[in-house]
């Protein structure tokens, strides 16, 4: 009993939010224009690949990873695009990758999904965009994350493939009178974006090639990380834990 109580102390407190999202607070946005790529240096693209392994690399007006013949692959903000009216980004591999994460809070940078004014618009934060679920996007919960074809008829966009996405580890302003949770209230900035490639019939699958996605960005000041009810629940067994075990060593 003594060792159980060890372990989960160990557990809960070493790893207190690993199932859950990590919310941060945002002090301010220091930039009201369009950022340019630059502004979002430092923050960290990892590429899983399909067989195993992942590769990490940290923003620099723009991320490329290159080693042997076939592991070359590049992710580039490509800007302003008159077609569709939003920003751009682009990702070439020319090795097969399963997904890819952007984890941009470590840039300062946060992902800006609805466009202003809509409810659930961030006061202070830029117009925001998100390409694949523009035409339907409902901020709720549950379309924080979703599916979509290679191609959004509201843009006549061409991705290059069909995908799961995902946003998550929501932003808050400091200024708000209490953080609202993101599973009922709306929201539109992320610090995480992940990306998994599909086949035609919904299935993980593996890309090669190019891929285009439209997605805003913020730039913010002041950011750090929120405690969440649940992951401040586990710390608390954790140190409970360790509390019984030392009486028992008595």
């Amino acid at each position: 009993m003594k060792k159980f109580l060890f372990i989960l102390a160990m557990v809960t407190l070493i790893f207190p939010t690993a199932a859950f999202s990590t919310p941060y607070s945002i002090d301010n946005f220091p930039i009201t224009t369009a950022i340019g790529s630059s502004d979002m240096d430092g923050m960290e693209v990892t590429i899983t690949w399909s067989g195993g392994g992942q590769t990490t690399a940290s923003w620099n007006s723009g991320v490329s990873g290159t080693g042997s013949t076939g592991d070359n692959w590049r992710l580039n903000f490509t800007g302003f695009d008159t077609s569709t009216m939003k920003l751009e980004w682009e990702l070439f591999t020319d090795r097969a990758i399963d997904s890819f994460t952007i984890n941009a809070v470590t840039g300062n940078v946060f992902f800006d999904i609805i466009e202003d004014g809509t409810t659930g618009n961030t006061s202070g934060s830029l117009t925001g965009f998100w390409g694949p679920n523009a035409d339907t996007w409902n901020p709720a919960a549950s379309a924080m994350s979703g599916t979509t074809n290679s191609t959004d008829s509201t843009f006549l966009k061409d991705y290059g493939a069909q995908f799961y996405w995902e946003f998550s580890n929501p932003g808050y302003l400091s200024t708000a009178s209490s953080f609202p949770d993101p599973a009922i209230d709306p929201h539109d900035l992320f610090s995480m974006l992940y990306i998994d490639f599909l086949d035609g019939s919904g299935n993980d699958s593996t890309f090669t090639g190019t891929f285009n996605m439209g997605v805003d960005t913020d730039k913010v000041e002041g950011v750090s990380p929120v405690p969440e009810p649940a992951a401040m629940l586990l710390f608390g067994l954790g140190l409970l834990g360790i509390s019984a075990a030392g009486r028992r060593k008595v």
